[in-house]
């Protein structure tokens, strides 16, 4: 791990084990997280009503009091659970033991006068309200839970892992083994170890099957798992499954160290399995260039095949050729056909059209030939092979004009 990574690392873990708070040091919070961890005696603290633990809380888990659960005195597991008291770490702060607030995000809900719970007082219990002329006695509300109970049947518990184990109740690890990796830091997570424990207990009843049910006079039983929670748990199962990969490597890499320092080899591969070397990448280009031949190996290798392309399009057929030049186009040197009835008719005989034009229509204009399947003067000479012959063989003749018209200025000389 690089030095940048465990700077960060270490900042997250301080923010983790103090909160907003600024004592105890984070040295003696970790003393103390490793003897929980040691003794098994972490705090599990949730939000219950009846037998329904609706809501788990976790490291950043708010308090009425406004502050994190990693804010107040997670480590004070010492006494009873009717007892117990964690209370807010914060300067200035009155609380004397934590008490969940229902709430998501900046949204948390509001007392019956209409108020915060920031507006009411808090001393181990959600108190009075401090607005002035508001005449609430104490933090009230008929909100409903999703198990059914109104928020004031609903209570905080502060239970040890060792006193869930006692009592049948579930106290799982958390994910993937991560408070045995970290043990300093498995004491202040709370009752959150995995993603599905943010689920509201109703759900997580409908995840283990069990029956489910409310404090309040109407009862709920657990409903089917959500679309929320089938996400969680496939989050969950694949952390657990990359975190075990990662174990693997990780102790497969240690076991091949302490090979190669301990002098022993590692045991052959299966008969087959051998891998093959990796040539290096200067092998690689090395190779290339032996197969690339040189840049005048295929300048002479193009012009082989372009005379060898030349032999094979001047055949035999093409040294006959007409006397007169080859055609340009058809029509060339003749007055192109107009427009209107006129230039049809003129069209329609140079089509061949041997029809007798309409009364009245003008005869075809002179110089336009008949259209036949012969080639019109000015033509092109075709594509392909038989072009390139009439090129061939047009060449020859230009060369044979410039050879007399020498001879006939050095005989007039």
């Amino acid at each position: 791990m690089s030095a940048l990574a465990a700077s960060i690392d270490a900042v997250w873990e301080a923010d983790l084990l103090t909160g907003t708070a600024r004592s105890p040091g984070v040295e003696d919070l970790k003393k103390r997280a490793l003897a929980i961890r040691s003794a098994g005696t972490r705090l599990m603290p949730f939000w219950t009503a009846g037998d329904v633990e609706c809501h788990a809380v976790g490291p950043s888990t708010r308090c009425f009091c406004g502050h994190s659960w990693s804010s107040h005195a997670w480590y004070e597991t010492g006494k009873t659970a009717s007892t117990r008291q964690v209370r807010c770490r914060v300067d200035g702060c009155k609380c004397t033991c934590f008490q969940y607030h229902p709430g998501r995000g900046s949204s948390h809900l509001r007392c019956g006068c209409k108020h915060t719970h920031e507006d009411h007082s808090h001393n181990g219990r959600p108190g009075k309200c401090k607005k002035p002329g508001c005449e609430c006695t104490g933090f009230h509300s008929d909100w409903r839970c999703g198990c059914g109970a109104t928020f004031d049947e609903h209570t905080t518990t502060l239970e040890t892992r060792a006193e869930r184990l006692a009592a049948g109740k579930p106290a799982e690890e958390n994910l993937g083994g991560w408070g045995a990796e970290k043990p300093h830091l498995d004491a202040v997570c709370g009752a959150v170890t995995r993603m599905d424990s943010l689920l509201h207990g109703v759900e997580r009843l409908a995840i283990a099957g069990g029956g489910g049910g409310g404090a309040g006079p109407s009862a709920l039983a657990a409903p089917a798992a959500s679309s929320t929670a089938a996400v969680l748990q496939s989050y969950d199962r694949r952390a657990e499954a990359h975190v075990a990969r990662l174990r693997r490597i990780r102790d497969g890499g240690a076991e091949r160290a302490g090979g190669r320092a301990s002098g022993h080899a590692p045991a052959p591969a299966a008969p087959g399995a051998e891998a093959r070397p990796r040539p290096s990448n200067r092998a690689v280009a090395a190779a290339r260039a032996a197969q690339t031949p040189s840049l005048p190996t295929r300048r002479e290798l193009a012009a082989a095949a372009a005379e060898r392309r030349l032999k094979e399009e001047i055949t035999p057929e093409a040294d006959v050729v007409p006397a007169a030049p080859p055609p340009r186009r058809p029509g060339a040197g003749a007055p192109a056909p107009g427009r209107g009835r006129q230039g049809g008719a003129a069209r329609a005989a140079a089509r061949g059209n041997t029809m007798t034009p309409r009364a009245g229509a003008a005869p075809p204009r002179a110089g336009v030939p008949p259209r036949t399947g012969a080639p019109v003067a000015g033509a092109r000479p075709p594509k392909g092979r038989g072009g390139a012959a009439v090129r061939a063989a047009r060449r020859e003749r230009h060369a044979e004009a410039a050879e007399q018209r020498a001879a006939a200025v050095v005989g007039s000389e």
